[in-house]
């Protein structure tokens, strides 16, 4: 095996020695049949030595000079502030993480702005307020007037009135039936368009008419719309429109028109929102603040509506929620009424109530002490 190797390892490159032979030799006989094929020998004079490659050749050089890196600064040691036989210093103690305080919804709303009503320009009502206008809508039921598809058919009257408009399926027979505490007075339905004419009722034994209106947009007519405008333009006794808007969609185009022909018109009317338990309390604020910025920039003409949004839950899809907003509602249709100060003098049944009777003793016990006088 040695043996093998070593023949291996010295037996010349054959393509090395092929291009050593001279040109001469190459122009060889043709071969025959006869004349056996045998490489060419290399000369005789080349001894048998073990073949090296050539080394490349190495890269021309450039008389560019040697790029140096800059000097590395000089290393100082850092003094040492403990010996080795003291231990080192403890750290000194974090302070505690001090919490932000936490905003409360006064904090981040404008100082108007509550939970179901937002005003800038009139003032809460006290719970002595609400109280009466509780009583004064509650203590008498109402009576249903009449019901008209045209302007010029209705009667004439001589008592404050106030109508309430929406779009089709807005809430607004529901809303009426929680007003007056009476489910079976305005009719309800889940189909819209059910309202077609306008319906007239008594509240607090002839003080003032309430209206129910036909609702606008989808399955509506046209001329229910031409009348709605007739009565609020021409009617004497009309005081105040209370539209109503879904607050889980907020401002449609429909509202938006009909906002506008109210500003241009000169037409006195209040926001009211529908619906506003189904609506999340965190966008309740947003849904106010947007009705507002539209009602400022957008509504033109000499009357831009009530600076008063109520928001208002007839019909609570939770079992065991209370109805929303419908004391500050009946305050509000007082106001615009101008019934704030008015006292009813008798009961549900016709009997006068304890405190009318306790009124009138302290006026009698006054008129006595002046005339003695």
């Amino acid at each position: 095996m040695k043996t093998f190797v070593r023949h291996l390892r010295t037996r010349p490159n054959a393509r090395a020695a092929a291009a050593r032979i001279p040109a001469a030799n190459l122009a060889l006989a043709p071969i025959t049949a006869s004349t056996p094929r045998t490489a060419p020998s290399p000369p005789e004079s080349e001894p048998l030595t073990r073949w090296r490659p050539t080394r490349p050749s190495p890269p021309p050089t450039f008389d560019a000079p040697p790029i140096r890196s800059p000097p590395r600064p000089e290393h100082v040691p850092r003094e040492a502030t403990h010996t080795a036989r003291d231990p080192p210093a403890p750290p000194p103690p974090k302070e505690p993480r001090q919490k932000a305080p936490r905003l409360k919804l006064a904090d981040i709303v404008p100082s108007g702005l509550t939970r179901y009503a937002y005003r800038w320009e009139t003032i809460a009502p006290t719970e002595d307020q609400v109280q009466h206008a509780d009583t004064f809508f509650l203590r008498y039921p109402p009576k249903y007037l009449w019901s008209q598809a045209k302007f010029k058919m209705i009667d004439f009257g001589d008592v404050p009135e106030v109508a309430f408009l929406g779009r089709s399926n807005v809430g607004k027979s529901s809303l009426l039936n929680a007003l007056l505490n009476n489910k079976k007075l305005a009719y309800t339905s889940s189909k819209p368009g059910r309202t077609r004419v306008m319906n007239a009722f008594s509240i607090a034994d002839g003080k003032m008419v309430l209206l129910d209106m036909p609702g606008y947009g989808h399955a509506s007519r046209e001329e229910w719309g031409v009348q709605i405008m007739k009565y609020l333009k021409s009617r004497k006794q009309f005081r105040r429109a209370f539209l109503l808007i879904d607050a889980r969609h907020g401002l449609k185009q429909n509202d938006i028109l009909l906002l506008r022909q109210f500003g241009s018109e000169g037409i006195s009317f209040q926001i009211v929102l529908s619906k506003i338990d189904r609506v999340k309390p965190d966008d309740v604020v947003k849904l106010f603040e947007s009705v507002r910025e539209f009602m400022h920039t957008e509504i033109g003409g000499t009357n831009a509506g009530l600076g008063e949004i109520l928001a208002t839950s007839a019909a609570p899809i939770r079992k065991g929620e209370k109805k929303v907003g419908m004391s500050e509602l009946r305050w509000a249709i007082m106001v615009a009424c101008g019934l704030e100060n008015v006292r009813l003098g008798g009961s549900r049944n016709g009997r006068m109530g304890l405190e009318e009777q306790i009124e009138i003793q302290v006026q009698g016990k006054e008129n006595q002490y002046m005339t003695k006088n």
